[in-house]
This record gives structure tokens, sequence and C-alpha cells, in this order.
């Protein structure tokens, strides 16, 4: 995971995505329009509630910095664990279903500032960082990992050294803000836009900061690789989407034992004065002081 809106009311879906295939011979009458509209209601309502279950009902830690700069996280001695299990279970269900509907609603959850989950930064080196992440973070990293798959996917032959980039990603038009829904474009749409304006922008890479020493040769074959993705896109009719490497390789959860680990820890730096930033004495007792 890298450190990425209300579509509720202007949900765009593809007729065939839905399986509502209008006739081109004949206007729909009022009760085909009723029950298209209730179908798409239907399909956005369930996509809504399994990003909606990715909410955690616990209290989110604290995160403490203790010296030498490690930035920790203190939970909670009543944090549910159980809760965080159901939220883990909910994000691995979002994943389960990559889709245009599903892209929408973790659009619209974009700016959602409720509790999510905590990740720690499982470098080797370096020191420790814990993280908070609220729902809408999680939706931002997963919206934008899908939305822009397409595009990383036909230019991952260019690299710096064994390295391959991820391109700069210009401005598309269309595309809103999180917090705001689309207007009358679709999540295919949208995706055939990235390619076309990333061929615009190959040009440009030799004059970027930093992209000095990019393969030459993968930047001319690139292009092509896009335009197969477009023709590939056009006829997918719904978008093309990738496997998102959740918790991801340098992350992982917290858990009882490690929380423990680091109350205790940073009961002793409070000892030896080794605290750089603290946190409220409630959080270490736990709400009946213990």
């Amino acid at each position: 995971m890298t450190a990425q809106r209300d579509w509720h009311g202007g949900l765009i879906l593809l007729a065939l995505t839905t399986g509502l295939v209008m006739s081109v011979c004949a206007e729909p009458d009022d009760t085909q329009t009723q029950e298209s509209s209730k179908g798409e209601s239907t399909i956005a309502s369930k996509f809504d509630k399994l990003v909606d279950a990715m909410a955690n009902r616990n209290p989110q830690p604290t995160i403490v910095v203790l010296r030498p700069g490690d930035r920790e996280a203190i939970f909670n001695r009543e944090y549910d664990w159980k809760e965080q299990d159901r939220v883990i279970a909910a994000v691995e269900s979002v994943l389960k279903h990559p889709s245009p509907e599903m892209l929408v609603q973790l659009w619209a959850h974009g700016t959602d500032p409720r509790y999510c989950l905590t990740f720690n930064d499982g470098a080797a080196a370096g020191p420790k960082y814990a993280k908070n992440w609220s729902l809408g973070m999680l939706c931002r990293e997963i919206a934008s990992f899908q939305l822009y798959f397409p595009v990383n996917r036909a230019t991952q032959i260019i690299r710096i050294g064994e390295r391959p980039i991820i391109l700069p990603k210009g401005d598309v038009k269309g595309l809103p803000e999180f917090g705001h829904a689309p207007t009358g474009i679709t999540i295919v749409e949208l995706q055939i836009q990235m390619c076309h304006q990333t061929i615009v922008d190959l040009p440009k890479l030799a004059r970027l900061s930093g992209y000095e020493k990019i393969d030459a040769d993968g930047i001319r074959q690139c292009r092509p690789q896009l335009e197969s993705v477009i023709e590939e896109l056009k006829k997918s009719k719904t978008g093309i989407f990738g496997k998102f490497n959740f918790p991801g390789e340098r992350f992982e959860f917290f858990d009882a034992s490690r929380a423990d680990d680091v109350r205790k820890r940073y009961e002793e730096a409070t000892k030896r004065g080794d605290i750089i930033r603290d946190a409220p004495q409630s959080l270490i007792k736990g709400k009946h002081g213990k």
C-alpha cells in the first residue's frame, strides 16, 4: 500500500454490467424505467454496505513517538480485537468484488473519516512507523489502484535499472475529486482516457526530474502496449482491474500481544524520559484505571 464525494445520488452504471440492456427500437415505458432504477439502487446498496462494513467500531489508538523516533500505536486496553478481525474480513470481501459498481462506492467513501485499521510499517531498516488509516484513506488507496491499473499494467515494461516505474498521473477530464459524483462518464471511459493521456505524456518523460535513466526502448514499446489495453477496455465494457495487495508486503496488523509489548515499552520509556510525543494516560490505563 502506498501512502491514494458522494456518488450515491449520481451513480453511473453501465447497462451491460447490470443486465439492463435497452432496446434501440423502442423507448422503455414507465414500468421498465422504474425496474431499471430499482435494480441500480439495489446494486448500489449492496456494494455500499460492503464498503460501510469496513468501518471499525473501536476507538483508534493514539500514535506516540519514542526515542530514537519510533512511531508506535497505544491501544486502549478495552480494544476489541474480534472487531478488528471482522474489519479485516470486510476489507477482504470488498477486494473480492473489483467492479465498476464497487469502484463507485469506494470513491463515494473517499472522504469517510471513520476509523478503519492501524498498520505498522514492517521494513527491516529504519524506525518503526505505525499509522492509523481512516475508512476514506483505504477506499482512496484501493480505488486509485484499480482506476489506474490498466495504465500501470501497460507501462510496467518501462524500467529504471531493474525497477519498473509508475508514471505520473496526468489530468483526466471527467475524473471527479473524492466526494463528488462523475458527470456523464463511466469507469471504463475513465480508464480509456487515462491510457490516452499517458500516451500523450510519454514524450515528456525525458524532461522529468529523476527519470533520466529510463530505458528509451521501453518508452517506444509502451505506446503499442497502451493502445492494446485501450482496445481491450473497449471490448470489456466494464473495465480492467487487478489484485490489490492487502495489507502489503511491508505492512502488518497489530494484535493483542503486540499491543501489550508496545504498552510496556511506552511505560519504560516514560520512566526514562524517552518520550517525544506523549499519549493520554486514560488510554494506557483503560476506562477503569487498570
